[in-house]
């Protein structure tokens, strides 16, 4: 999958925050998938961007991630322009199969599941 790095300067960024919707919907996963994004974003994204980004976390039915600042200077998430330079690399590839393990690592069992497995034991 990728990431477009300039994607956390607009309230509209990473497919208006519904880019991992159907990698997971197609796996089978049941998560909150702006959870999955925010944790994607921050383990393999954010760590290869050169800038130093400040970023926020949002509940949003758009993007829930975005940046604050980068190297200090504020941005602008509603605005075309940003009000900072492009960031580097223009772009992070995360395979999909490490997106598919970290979301199979955040589903919380469900209650009757966690139920069915104390009474096997």
């Amino acid at each position: 999958m990728r990431f477009y790095t300039r994607c956390l300067l607009s309230k509209w960024g990473f497919g208006d925050g519904s880019m991992l919707d159907d990698l997971i919907f197609d796996a089978g996963i049941e998560l909150d998938e702006h959870e999955l994004l925010i944790r994607v974003v921050r383990s393999f994204v954010l760590p290869q961007i050169d800038q130093h980004v400040d970023v926020f976390e949002i509940g949003s039915i758009h993007n829930p991630i975005r940046a604050d600042a980068v190297d200090g200077k504020k941005v602008d998430n509603y605005s075309d322009d940003h009000g900072v330079p492009p960031l580097t690399p223009e772009f992070v590839d995360v395979p999909d199969d490490v997106i598919l393990r970290l979301a199979r690592s955040m589903v919380k069992p469900s209650p009757q599941s966690a139920s069915a497995d104390a009474r096997e034991k």
